[in-house]
């Protein structure tokens, strides 16, 4: 394996280095011979084949400024709300679904809004959640500003809190426990947001879907709506994969599937003429299932290993297979499913960020790359020995 690139020093360490004008490749020594063999491989979408930055990460922040002067009166800009603090709360390692990451920040908002600023929230609360959606607006009457400092300043501590539940698969209700919040109000909040429910049922998961969607778009997708007046963001996602990647891993005999959180509807319009490279039955949807019945399917969320072996069924064959994701719940999904699939690897996409590229080497990722367009590389590489 001498052109894949020299050993890193010290010599002790496990992995090989092979450089690129996207970054580096890192190759664990004792996963050269079975990824030499893979057949198969399931992607992780948001940050491995699509850019969430532009959508998902927006909706967030849009989503969670959105919220939180519905409940409090007090204006907060979108701007303001930390990427740091939720790539935190990401690297828990239980928060894949993005509404659960709005929930937290909500729930720490409103308890700082209510602690620093003003202990009238709770009756605005008790008023909105007998509301209906077209009732709401009828009591946004706003109680001001808050500057994006002082937002800032109180996202910061949210992160210090969460930090020590990094890759621990921690859930929601723990860290609620956790973290400091007023356990009254928090529960106020859940009464208006009715977290986990239908799109037209939750105040949560209906403004997340029309800011995600668009109002005028959601229709398409819910058969309902809309209630809210939102462009949405899903038409400024952008590609991470290219063309080529996926010729080069077809051309290789590679098979492909999917595994994410996200529904299909979003999905295949954002890869376009790119699906057809994947295989159909390799590809789960979670949020298919969590849209139908959000309590029966919640046992599907990641790190629930369950949707990634069901992908790799769509796969066959008895060769190795790789999963490709870029998160603390992508990695946990796939150690869980390792009892059930021993044949299984995995490569951390860590986007060159040194956080991810941490986590990757100290939980000894079996391939560590800077983009999904440099796997290709590493077969044409793996294949010459």
């Amino acid at each position: 394996m001498q052109h894949l690139g020299r050993t890193l020093e010290p010599p002790e360490r496990k992995y090989l280095e092979y450089r690129t004008g996207m970054g580096t490749i890192y190759v664990k020594y004792s996963a050269l011979e079975p990824l030499s063999r893979v057949d198969g491989v399931i992607f992780d979408c948001d940050g491995v084949l699509i850019d969430e930055k532009t959508s998902y990460d927006k909706v967030i922040q849009e989503v969670t400024a959105f919220l939180t002067h519905m409940l409090t009166g007090y204006t907060v800009d979108a701007s303001s709300i930390r990427q740091e603090t939720i790539y935190d709360i990401r690297a828990i390692g239980s928060f894949n679904n993005d509404a659960n990451t709005i929930q937290l920040l909500v729930e720490w908002l409103v308890d700082r809004i209510s602690a620093e600023l003003d202990d009238k929230v709770w009756e605005r609360m008790a008023e909105l959640r007998s509301k209906t959606f077209t009732e709401m607006p009828n009591i946004l009457q706003s109680s001001g500003n808050i500057s994006g400092p002082l937002v800032e300043s109180w996202l910061r501590e949210l992160s210090r809190k969460v930090a020590s539940f990094s890759g621990s698969a921690a859930g929601l209700t723990t860290l609620e426990e956790k973290i400091g919040i007023d356990m009254q109000l928090t529960n106020m909040v859940k009464d208006v947001l009715k977290p986990g429910g239908r799109y037209g049922e939750s105040l949560l998961t209906t403004v997340f879907d029309e800011a995600f969607y668009g109002s005028e778009n959601v229709q398409n997708v819910r058969n309902a709506g809309p209630f809210f007046s939102f462009t949405g963001k899903l038409d400024e996602e952008k590609l991470i994969v290219s063309r080529d990647t996926l010729e080069k891993l077809s051309l290789h005999g590679i098979r492909l599937g999917i595994c994410t959180g996200r529904g299909s509807w979003e999905t295949w319009r954002t890869l376009g003429e790119f699906s057809r490279y994947f295989v159909k039955e390799a590809c789960m949807f979670i949020s298919d299932y969590i849209n139908i019945d959000p309590v029966k399917y919640s046992y599907l969320e990641k790190p629930s290993p369950i949707p990634l072996l069901e992908a790799l069924k769509g796969l066959g064959g008895d060769e190795p297979k790789l999963y490709v994701g870029n998160s603390a719940e992508d990695h946990i999904m796939f150690q869980r499913a390792l009892s059930s699939q021993e044949n299984l690897l995995f490569a951390g996409v860590t986007d060159n960020d040194y956080r991810r590229l941490d986590y990757m080497f100290e939980n000894e990722a079996d391939l560590i790359l800077a983009s999904v367009n440099q796997l290709a590389k590493v077969f044409q590489l793996l294949r010459e020995e």
